[in-house]
């Protein structure tokens, strides 16, 4: 089993309490499909066990609903000192597994909003998977309208240098044109696909294994 963690962020948005619920009603209905229902639980939601009586499955279609367990989620969160807003949403098995897990922090006007989705399969090499990967981030982006968003493995994260650089770099990487890019850098070394508001650049490799030597090029083109 692989875990690709799907990751962006994007800088201050102040969103209310509706518009957050409504983006992340969106990103759930545009999200392949994965075996499983959409679940929340109270309090600590950091583990994968626990009582399945202590997951509550959602209703996509229940805004009122949706925007009631995000509430109840931001108000756990201890030391809020800016308004926003905090989600944890997962997919849930009849065997009790998490195929997707996701965190959220939008509607902050500072510091940086983000999102991180946990992603578990048994292989990363075929066409599936990977199709399956970019559906999970073109569901994220369409939602959220990230600055930056990155699918892989919190090794590779590592092996690349990154600290605290502000645009994480991964197999597949989607970087909106709000970002300073210099195509230079890249001279069209690597995969490089231009959509309306971005661009995804792709590394050789594996989601698990993409090139390292890639990923300093693009680091490069973001200047750092």
């Amino acid at each position: 089993m692989t875990t690709i963690d799907i990751i962006g962020a994007w800088t201050p948005r102040p969103q209310s309490l509706d518009d957050v619920t409504t983006a992340t009603a969106k990103m759930l209905h545009d999200m392949p499909a994965l075996p499983g229902l959409w679940v929340t639980t109270p309090g600590d939601s950091s583990g994968d066990d626990g009582d399945p009586q202590r997951f509550t499955a959602l209703d996509l279609n229940a805004h009122a609903d949706l925007a009631a367990r995000i509430l109840a989620a931001t108000a756990e969160v201890k030391n809020m000192k800016n308004p926003g807003q905090y989600a944890t949403i997962r997919r849930r098995t009849e065997q009790g597994k998490f195929p997707l897990s996701l965190r959220i922090r939008a509607g902050f006007a500072k510091p940086r909003n983000r999102i991180i989705a946990s992603l578990r399969l048994d292989e990363v090499t075929s066409a599936a998977s990977q199709r399956l990967i970019r559906a999970v981030m073109a569901a994220v982006i369409g939602a959220w309208n990230p600055d930056w968003l990155k699918a892989g493995t919190y090794e590779v994260q590592k092996q690349q240098g990154h600290s605290h650089g502000p645009v994480i770099i991964g197999w597949d990487t989607y970087i909106s044109d709000r970002i300073d890019f210099d195509d230079t850098a890249i001279d069209g070394r690597l995969a490089t696909v231009h959509g309306a508001a971005g661009r995804y650049v792709t590394l050789d490799g594996t989601p698990a294994e993409p090139s390292l030597e890639q990923a300093q090029l693009v680091r490069a083109a973001l200047g750092y």
